[in-house]
């Protein structure tokens, strides 16, 4: 109930009226009528909603293509120094999957898709040169280079048709910056963009390479080595980087991979050496296969026969590069103690240590000699 407009009456009866600007009152019992202001019926966008997390399905096993690298179903990020072997690695990879040996954990379903920046000549020679019998179908589009930004949408939705119509498993984008229409690749918001419409290429039921340039600082770390902005990293679900065993020397046929990511199983650390036209995984990590070099640089110059070689001998004998004498006498020892080098001596004054390549020819070091104790040298 609100109070009336008139507050009292003059003298002839008439009520006073508030003055037009006066505040009318209201109980405290009167109801409010404010009625909500209409609002349009909310559209639901298409192909939105919520999902209940008890009924997503249950996840099966990781499904590899390659073993600790690439999984199916996966975008991921494989960085390398220029000229340090990615497409070469990528390559033995493809030609593996055609018979599940190899690098390869099975043999791959449906042909492989490559957007490669690469003339036709050299792939046409590196199937001749490895026998890739693999169904290969590379990317033909008109003009080199990268793509203008009003073509990326039509090549991410090209790529991802020809994966869903012939069953693709693997898609490679060789390189990476040679096909997106990014300008500034330290520009996050940039990098994002155009990132994250890939996704749908791996949605579509490939594990998707994005084949990519390490930057100056290649020892920086897995997921950081990437040329460009760190958003670069964080949209792939796994990001891999190459890298030469031996920077110092060309002929090293080696190379290290380390992976990171959204999936167990992953590798930390492996070793992959070119022999005979196969790569294969060393056994052990990169510390084990530089101990691996250092033991055979030292048989290399132990002779086969006694009396052997003192290390301070060894030591002038493996010339520039070698081993400091302490490191070198630790695996001298360590060699005669597993018998992959044969030992003379008793290691006291005037009986120096003497070691040779074959330990069969002195019997295997015994138990009191093979410790070290104090320096026998």
């Amino acid at each position: 109930m609100s109070i009336h407009p008139s507050i009292g009456a003059w003298a002839d009866g008439s009520p006073i009226l508030p003055p037009p600007d006066a505040v009318h009152l209201r109980l405290a019992d009167e109801p409010v009528h404010n009625p909500a202001p209409a609002h349009a019926p909310l559209v639901t966008p298409a192909g939105w909603g919520f999902v209940a997390l008890a009924d997503l399905p249950e996840p099966g096993p990781v499904d590899w293509l390659w073993p600790g690298v690439l999984p199916l179903g996966a975008l991921v990020l494989f960085s390398a120094a220029p000229k340090a072997g990615k497409t070469t690695v990528l390559s033995h990879l493809v030609r593996d999957l055609h018979d599940g040996t190899g690098l390869a954990a099975r043999r791959v379903k449906g042909p492989v898709l490559i957007a490669s920046e690469e003339p036709d000549s050299l792939w046409g020679r590196r199937r001749a040169d490895l026998g890739m019998q693999t169904d290969v179908r590379l990317l033909r589009r008109p003009g080199f280079g990268r793509l203008a930004p009003g073509d990326w949408a039509r090549f991410v939705d090209y790529m991802a048709d020809g994966i869903r119509r012939e069953g693709c498993e693997l898609c490679l984008i060789d390189t990476l910056g040679g096909h997106w229409p990014v300008m500034n690749e330290n520009d996050a918001a940039e990098v994002d963009a155009r990132t994250r419409p890939l996704r749908a290429l791996a949605e579509a039921g490939a594990c998707v390479v994005l084949v990519h340039h390490c930057g100056k600082n290649t020892l920086a770390g897995v997921g950081k080595g990437a040329r460009g902005s760190s958003a670069l990293v964080g949209v792939p679900d796994v990001a891999v980087e190459l890298r030469r065993a031996d920077d110092t020397d060309p002929r090293d046929r080696r190379r290290v991979l380390s992976a990171l990511g959204r999936f167990d199983g992953l590798y930390d650390e492996v070793v992959l050496e070119l022999d005979g036209g196969v790569y294969s995984i060393v056994e052990g990590n990169l510390a084990d296969a530089r101990e691996a070099d250092e033991r055979a640089r030292i048989a290399a110059v132990l002779p086969a026969t006694g009396p052997g070689m003192t290390p301070e001998e060894v030591l002038a004998a493996l010339g520039p590069g070698a081993p400091g004498i302490n490191r070198l006498r630790a695996l001298l020892i360590e060699g005669a103690s597993k018998n992959r080098f044969g030992r003379t001596g008793t290691g006291r004054r005037g009986d120096s240590f003497r070691f040779v390549t074959r330990h069969d020819t002195l019997g295997p070091v015994t138990s009191d000699e093979s410790s070290l104790g104090t320096d026998p040298f």
